[in-house]
């Protein structure tokens, strides 16, 4: 399973890789063009910075999620164990009757 991290680099990487197709078909381009081209640099660059930070935040997110969800499991564990000793030491000091077998 890949991080939010992972994932957010690799729309990245290809957001690059088609900036650098189109700056080689934009070299026999317009001037126009070439400004259009460095306004959505200046917004990759933008969009990189910020959408590395969202994906730190929700990988650190899910690791508290994931942690809680952990120690929840192991107290419920830990609670229905204690429980079932409980009653197999009410059983064996002979405080509970054992169930009777079933009929044939």
């Amino acid at each position: 399973m890949s991080t939010w991290r992972e994932r957010i680099d690799a729309m990245m990487t290809e957001l690059q890789q088609e900036r650098d197709e189109l700056r080689v078909k934009m070299s026999l381009g317009k001037a126009e063009l070439r400004d259009e081209l460095a306004e959505l640099d200046g917004k990759l660059d933008e969009l990189r910075t910020k959408a590395a930070a969202w994906a730190d935040k929700a990988d650190d997110q899910l690791d508290d999620v994931v942690a809680d969800a952990k120690e929840k499991a192991t107290d419920w564990l830990g609670d229905l164990k204690a429980g079932y000793q409980k009653l197999r030491e009410r059983m064996s000091d002979g405080d509970a009757t054992p169930p009777a077998p079933p009929a044939p």
